[in-house]
């Protein structure tokens, strides 16, 4: 019989003294140094106020990104559905780089204002202009347990303060929510529908097989990821997805354009009378991603509150231009 000690005594040690669970660990720091190199803060980004006519003084926008994320960040959860990838505490897309402070520069003069009015630690997504260069809107994130999602906010440039727009929760799945119209006065926006209610929950037993049509048509079998799976997913896309067009005032107060649904773009008109809407409706693919969803492009009137479709393009046609 061949004689192992080192096997013998490995397999004491394991019955005889059993692994201790550790406890209480945290992530270990490196040297102050290289702390402080890798936090650092990025290089800002500037965006030039339009061009105004009435005056010739122009603002320059100091935009201050976030350096590394952080574990909490990296911790938030994340769905991945008809390939896109979303938080779906926001409503929000995920793992997104955000804007930790604003800061107005008056040109030519060169002197700068901090943006007041902020909240501690504030996450800043998607600030834009108005066309006339006197009011910034820009998207905070909020994804903290008890008040998460996407909320607007309004600065004036005259006075470097801020304020946000009370009762408005904006849907930021597919991008930026919000535009100006023209007359810089008004925002269109995506928001969360106000019934929209508890998530779908996934369920472990299937109702029924996934059943796919083969037309006839041999087609390369092109691979995308996080797509759709099952009705249970397509339910679960419809209740992020879908949202609720709204015209926001300055002043807070808010009209519903429209019925809700999974509107991809609002973009408003250059005389601010009208919005082009992009909507992805059902059949959806399970071998495709979003884009290439039936897609219905309408103008919406926002006097009469009137839609007029333009085109209704079959799903596989992509780009939303491609009239």
């Amino acid at each position: 019989m061949t004689y192992n000690p080192p096997y013998i005594c490995a397999v004491l040690f394991s019955t005889l003294c059993p692994a201790i669970a550790q406890t209480n660990l945290t992530y270990q720091k490196p040297p102050q140094v290289m702390a402080d190199l890798l936090d650092a803060p990025p290089t800002p980004l500037v965006v030039l106020s339009p061009v105004n006519g009435q005056s010739r003084n122009r603002w320059m926008l100091i935009e201050q990104p976030v350096g590394l994320p952080s574990i909490s960040d990296l911790a938030q959860p994340e769905l991945r559905l008809a390939g896109l990838r979303f938080n779906p505490k926001t409503s929000g897309r995920s793992r997104l780089p955000y804007l930790t402070a604003l800061t107005l520069k008056a040109l030519p003069d060169g002197k700068e204002f901090p943006i007041a009015g902020l909240p501690e630690h504030a996450k800043i997504i998607d600030p834009a202009w108005s066309p006339d260069g006197r009011k910034i809107s820009f998207v905070e994130i909020r994804d903290t347990a008890g008040s998460a999602g996407l909320v607007i906010w309004i600065a004036d440039a005259a006075t470097a303060q801020a304020k946000q727009v009370p009762d408005v929760v904006l849907n930021g799945v597919f991008g930026a929510p919000c535009a100006w119209l023209s007359n810089s006065a008004v925002l269109v926006c995506r928001t969360v529908p106000a019934d929209r209610g508890l998530a779908p929950q996934r369920t472990e037993v299937p109702v029924g097989p996934v059943v796919q049509e083969n037309i006839g048509k041999t087609t390369p079998g092109r691979t995308y990821e996080d797509l759709l799976k099952s009705l249970e997913d397509e339910r679960i896309f419809d209740h992020y997805a879908i949202s609720q067009l709204r015209l926001v005032n300055l002043d807070g107060t808010t009209q519903p354009l429209g019925n809700p649904g999974v509107v991809e773009d609002a973009t408003p008109s250059p005389d601010a009378k009208y919005v082009l809407i992009s909507e992805r409706h059902h059949p959806y693919s399970y071998l495709l991603p979003f884009d290439n969803f039936p897609q219905r492009i309408e103008v919406l009137d926002l006097q009469t509150g009137a839609a007029k479709v333009l085109v209704d393009k079959p799903p596989g046609r992509q780009h939303s231009d491609q009239l």
